[in-house]
């Protein structure tokens, strides 16, 4: 964590502190700094509490600085579409603790020996399997998967939205497709080992892919099984792995860990992981070193800020159970909780300005476009009958306005049926006004702190 300090004694050298407090009590320099504080009313207080309390004020300045985006809004984008991938959505966001380690550690020097060291023994630690980071999915795979023939199935040749397409990530090596559209079984799984060379061929499993969670796992297992009777490595790709049990739980993601058979594991560290971009392979410790080296010879290892706050990221559910910012707080809001903020912003915006009417209503959501959409969420929106056109108002909102009297972020939303669809699934609690804000114009700097402070969601499942 990034800690900024609160005392003179945390920033300077206790050496300079004490010729900073002989200069201060100097009689001249005392006298002539007693004197000005007299000027202005403050002659009471000590002038060493004086340049402590500076301190402080340039302390919250920074906080500030660090926490609040108020001071971008002009950037900031407000995603109201109940998605959490979409083409026209970029990078989810991670927690603050994740972005305060990626930037402690991207402002020193690093011991590399150390952080291989330490990396290994949080992944041996947290998930019982050695392991590594690499820069970039495409090139852990490239490296494990080296000239071997790839023996993928049919239904895992897809595009995954905040990841791209699988096929381009094979370009250039020698893919055999396995099984129809509709799934593989034990028997295609068979022929295509039998159709293959043991010692240069391989397979790759991919999720989420075109089939649902029981019937992808159903073709896995039928896969490894088939894989166990032969030297073929089996690597599995998998970018909608959870550290959380809540989200295993409530939407029955699979949990990140490298099953029996599995050779290697390889998931996106920037999706549901939570972690800056790059990626993470477990796998036994002989082809670990083999990859570890091949990655460091091809400059495709993860850069130390990224692998510390990865480690952060990766023990977060295990540390603490307040998760703070970020979107995982927000996949696990209680739905009673968005429903209370979606009725609130209706009696706000019912009958006003370009809003003929507004209502709370409850819609189920998939987390993105195929093959997310195996994953759904019940969420609560404000559904907005216009008086003009949805669409145009709609395109107004997706714009910034970085007016000085009025910075509002840009609102991405859905039209449904001509009308106006404000999903809160993904939208922080203390954005809510700014959704009022943004359709109505500007509220007077009173009526505003009011209307943000009454709209604070509790952010804890279950309350």
């Amino acid at each position: 964590m990034v800690k900024i300090p609160n005392r003179l004694e945390d920033l300077y050298p206790a050496t300079a502190i004490e010729k900073i407090l002989e200069a201060i009590q100097q009689p001249e320099i005392s006298g002539r700094v007693r004197g000005t504080l007299n000027k202005v009313g403050l002659g009471d207080l000590n002038p060493l509490e004086q340049v402590q309390h500076a301190w402080q004020q340039a302390r919250s300045w920074l906080d500030s600085v660090a926490c609040d985006v108020q001071w971008d809004r002009d950037s900031l984008l407000i995603n109201a579409t109940g998605k959490l991938f979409g083409s026209d959505l970029g990078s989810v966001p991670v927690s603050s603790a994740i972005a305060q380690v990626f930037v402690k550690h991207a402002t020193q020097f690093h011991d590399p020996g150390l952080h291989d060291w330490q990396v290994e023994n949080t992944l041996r630690h947290e998930f019982n399997s050695t392991g590594c980071f690499a820069g970039a999915l495409n090139a852990a795979l490239r490296h494990l998967i080296g000239n071997r023939q790839v023996l993928i199935a049919k239904t895992d040749l897809v595009r995954i939205p905040g990841l791209g397409n699988v096929a381009s990530m094979l370009a250039g090596l020698q893919v055999t497709e396995v099984g129809p559209a509709n799934g593989c079984s034990s028997q295609d799984w068979q022929t295509a080992f039998g159709n293959s060379n043991d010692s240069e061929s391989c397979v790759l499993l991919v999720s989420p892919n075109t089939l649902s969670p029981a019937d992808g796992q159903e073709q896995n297992a039928a896969a490894i099984e088939a894989a166990k009777q032969t030297s073929v490595p089996v690597f599995q790709l998998s970018a909608d792995v959870v550290l959380h049990e809540a989200l295993t739980e409530k939407l029955h993601m699979p949990r990140l860990r490298r099953a029996d058979g599995v050779t290697a594991l390889v998931a996106p560290l920037h999706l549901l992981l939570a972690a800056p971009t790059g990626a993470l392979v477990l796998a036994e410790e002989t082809r670990i070193e083999s990859l570890r080296t091949a990655l460091q010879e091809s400059g495709d290892t993860l850069a130390w800020p990224q692998a510390a706050a990865a480690m952060v990221a990766l023990q977060l559910p295990s540390l603490q159970d307040d998760l703070g910012s970020g979107f995982l707080p927000l996949m696990l809001v209680n739905s009673e909780n968005l429903k209370g903020r979606a009725e609130r912003i209706a009696i706000q915006l019912n009958g006003v300005g370009p809003v003929k009417s507004a209502q709370a209503i409850s819609r189920m959501a998939s987390l993105g476009d195929a093959p997310w959409n195996r994953y759904s969420l019940e969420n609560w929106a404000v559904e907005l009958a216009c008086s003009s056109a949805a669409q145009k108002l709609a395109d107004e909102l997706s714009v910034a306005c970085s007016d000085e009297d009025a910075a509002l972020p840009a609102i991405k939303c859905i039209v449904e049926g001509g009308k106006i669809i404000l999903d809160l699934r993904f939208v922080d609690p203390q954005d809510d006004h700014l959704l009022v804000t943004s359709i109505l114009g500007p509220m007077p700097a009173e009526e505003a702190r009011h209307s943000n402070g009454t709209m604070q969601g509790d952010l804890v499942d279950g309350e």
